[in-house]
């Protein structure tokens, strides 16, 4: 009996392992085809279907045993040059037909497949033109990820679709759209606590609103607000750098942020982390977000600079010389501004000659980004002021000088519209308030700068510049010049412009040289006023006083300072009777 028995279990034992052998066959024998036919496909068939591919997406059609489907996954996985392949239609066609079999099959594939998916995904990068639907299939495969059971393959999916975004931003900007659902089982990864999982969730995020703007005013009305603050009293530096990045988006795009961070009291815990020296993106993504803040709701600036005393932690961290860089002055310069011009009570800031000077000190420092904000910055402080001191000091500082110079040293500003606005506005304002200003403008040669920017066709800056020529038409020469330039057929042409700030800016000029001269009349004045009415003056007043009614006042103002020329006043009475 236990001869027959010893003589059965033998067979057995044959019979399975003669299985085991045929299966090992099988599965080698179909390894090592599908790597010669992969090899000979590379030497010979570039431009036709990858055999792999193709025979995996047949499995997936047939509905053949998943132990196949992962044989070829495996072969695939193999071959991690692939990327290295040429494109070519076929494969793309291909891969987008995989794409939307594995899509079907999602719920019913096994984990062990599952945890496969990735490096397949990962092998089909090398067909850029499916960087999106790859993007679109991995968070639909995330969704079906059951966090409780496998969070290392949902943290190992978020970080391929976070470096296949972050390399595909152009391409995936406003075109990905994101469900709650998958916005939930994000943020769910918080609850885990595990530092590592949460600071890539929030690095994903960083790249997420930019696919799909949704996501900002979505995430506020699904009250996960306070699911993001929790971070701001973190220890962890990446996590606090993460969440800083991310409040700077999230109130630059919506106000909604803004009132969620007030009303929670965050603003508080941002000014602590302005000065946290260890990590300065910390530190600067703060100082932008409350500039951002402050831009969008002045009255917060009030508590600032009572309760805060936020400029002397303005001067300690972003304008020191011993810890100054690029971003920190961009920062600095852009929270000043937003203060300096948010209230008038902030005025006392215009007449902080420490810093001013300080901006000043930093000119010779900062490169293109950062000097616009600091040149911004003095904007802020020159428009909000009242005190002919500041202006003494910067006269004396020769800030204009300064300014022309560290543009006409690099070329690039020539293309930054908004620094030159800028630094036209600080002209203007300047020349309004200061007589010395203008002497220094005449001699410095700046007045061919403004005429030459009134020339442009950027309406923007034509507005600005002419605004500042009004400044400087006080002063005899220099309305000579400007005249000699044609700066009176450029006042009269901008009325008839649509945009309204430039037809206000000639409007200004006009009523300038209307009073400049007037009291009592020179015989350049009067000069002024023919050759003002020869342009068609009359009509084009006229014209605007129909089609913009917000402009009424300034008209009225500028026909008052006209008419105490006689040539005007009987011209006017003409073109009267002749319209109307």
């Amino acid at each position: 009996m236990n001869q027959k028995e010893n003589k059965n279990n033998d067979n057995k034992e044959n019979k399975e392992n003669n299985t085991i052998s045929k299966t090992k066959v099988i599965v080698i024998g179909g390894i090592v085809i599908g790597i010669a036919s992969l090899i000979l496909w590379k030497k010979f068939g570039k431009k036709s279907k990858n055999p792999i591919l193709l025979q995996f997406k047949n499995n997936l059609e047939s509905n053949q045993k998943e132990e196949e489907i992962q044989n070829c996954l495996k072969i695939i996985d193999s071959f991690k040059n692939l990327e290295n392949q040429q494109q070519n239609q076929e494969n793309d066609q291909l891969i987008q037909e995989i794409l939307d079999l594995l899509n079907q099959k999602i719920n019913s594939i096994s984990s062990e497949l599952k945890n496969l998916i990735i490096k397949l995904l990962n092998s089909f990068i090398f067909s850029e033109k499916n960087h999106l639907n790859i993007a679109i299939f991995t968070i639909n495969f995330m969704t079906q990820i059951p966090l409780e059971k496998d969070i290392s393959l949902f943290m190992e999916s978020s970080d391929f679709l976070l470096n296949l975004i972050k390399n595909n931003k152009t391409k995936f900007s406003k075109n990905l759209k994101i469900s709650n659902q998958f916005l939930h089982l994000c943020l769910s990864i918080f609850e885990w606590k595990n530092t590592e999982n949460i600071n890539s969730i929030l690095k994903l995020f960083t790249f997420l609103i930019d696919c799909d703007e949704s996501i900002i005013p979505r995430l506020i009305e699904l009250k996960y607000s306070s699911k993001f603050f929790q971070f701001l009293n973190s220890s962890n530096l990446q996590i606090l750098e993460n969440i800083c990045c991310l409040l700077n988006d999230f109130v630059e795009k919506n106000d909604m942020w803004i009132s969620q961070l007030i009303s929670s009291n965050s603003i508080q815990k941002l000014i602590e982390l302005i000065k946290l020296e260890e990590n300065e993106n910390i530190q600067c993504d703060s100082c932008l977000a409350i500039s951002k803040i402050i831009s969008k709701h002045p009255e917060q600036s009030k508590y600032l600079m009572k309760n805060i005393n936020i400029i002397p932690i303005i001067k300690t961290h972003f304008f020191n010389q011993n810890s100054i860089s690029q971003k920190k002055i961009f920062s600095g310069s852009s929270l000043l501004f937003s203060i300096s011009t948010s209230s008038l009570e902030n005025q006392q800031l215009a007449n902080d000659f420490q810093l001013i000077n300080m901006l000043i000190e930093f000119f010779d420092i900062a490169q293109k980004k950062a000097f616009s904000a600091l040149i911004h910055a003095i904007r802020g402080l020159v428009a909000t002021s009242k005190h002919n001191q500041l202006f003494e000091k910067l006269e004396k500082e020769k800030m204009i000088e300064k300014i022309a110079l560290k543009m006409n040293q690099n070329p690039q500003f020539e293309k930054d519209s908004d620094l030159i606005t800028d630094f036209i506005i600080i002209i203007g304002t300047c020349a309004r308030i200061s007589k010395e200003f203008e002497q220094q403008i005449l001699k410095s040669n700046l007045i061919h700068f403004l005429i030459n920017q009134a020339k442009k066709e950027n309406e923007k800056l034509k507005a600005h510049s002419i605004c500042a020529i009004s400044g400087c038409l006080k002063n005899e020469s220099m309305e000579k010049t400007i005249k000699n330039e044609g700066c009176f057929q450029i006042f009269v042409e901008s009325l008839y412009s649509s945009y309204s700030f430039l037809v206000m800016s000639g409007l200004i000029a006009i009523r300038s040289i209307a009073e400049n001269g007037s009291d009592p009349p020179t015989k350049s004045w009067s000069k002024n006023i023919e050759d003002l009415i020869s342009l068609n003056l009359i009509s084009a007043l006229f014209e605007i006083s129909v089609l913009d009614e917000s402009l009424k006042e300034f008209i009225t103002w500028t026909i008052i300072q006209l008419s105490k020329h006689p040539s005007f006043d009987r011209e006017l009475k003409q073109f009267t009777q002749s319209n109307f």
